[in-house]
């Protein structure tokens, strides 16, 4: 196995880190993260599948936006990518699910006021299932919960959290 550079144009993306980079049926969906000279960002990006390989900056059509975050997680199910946590350039801890609707390039937010964390993973189980692994909640302790949610679309906002599931997986010390 072995790494190529592909020649990619257009929009080229600022150079960051503590993004998520999610591949969708679009291409390769790039969303916030961080730098030194801008802190936290929101910005999106779409790397095109097509024959040419080159970047769009994607700007959302409604006033509704992610808001600027570093070290969250995402997901492709269906025609949306859904972020979760992650942390603001000043510290503060994200809690919101958002929704990006890639059909529209529009965003949902939903508000979790009881679930904030940053620097944890994800996947999707089952084209069901959103589920989230460990991370930082503040403080001093890494996490070793396991969070689920239901993500076919009536799921995501009944009230906004009685979808959030939990379970805990205790950490072995080595």
């Amino acid at each position: 196995m072995t790494w190529s550079q592909p020649e990619v144009g257009g929009d080229v993306p600022p150079a960051r880190n503590s993004h998520v980079a999610v591949a969708t049926d679009k291409g390769m969906v790039v969303i916030g993260g961080s730098s030194p000279q801008v802190g936290a960002m929101n910005d999106v990006y779409l790397l095109a599948w097509d024959d040419d390989m080159s970047w769009r900056r994607i700007r959302p059509s409604s006033s509704t936006v992610m808001s600027k975050r570093e070290l969250h997680a995402a997901c492709a199910i269906h025609d949306r990518i859904l972020v979760v946590g992650g942390r603001s350039s000043s510290g503060i801890l994200c809690d919101d699910v958002c929704e990006l609707h890639t059909d529209s390039w529009t965003w949902t937010i939903t508000p979790l006021t009881s679930w904030h964390r940053c620097a944890h993973a994800a996947g999707v189980l089952g084209g069901t299932h959103w589920v989230h692994f460990g991370g930082w909640g503040g403080g001093h302790d890494f996490l070793s919960d396991c969070w689920q949610l239901p993500v076919h679309p009536a799921a995501c906002h009944d009230n906004g959290t009685s979808n959030l599931m939990y379970c805990t997986f205790p950490l072995e010390d080595d």
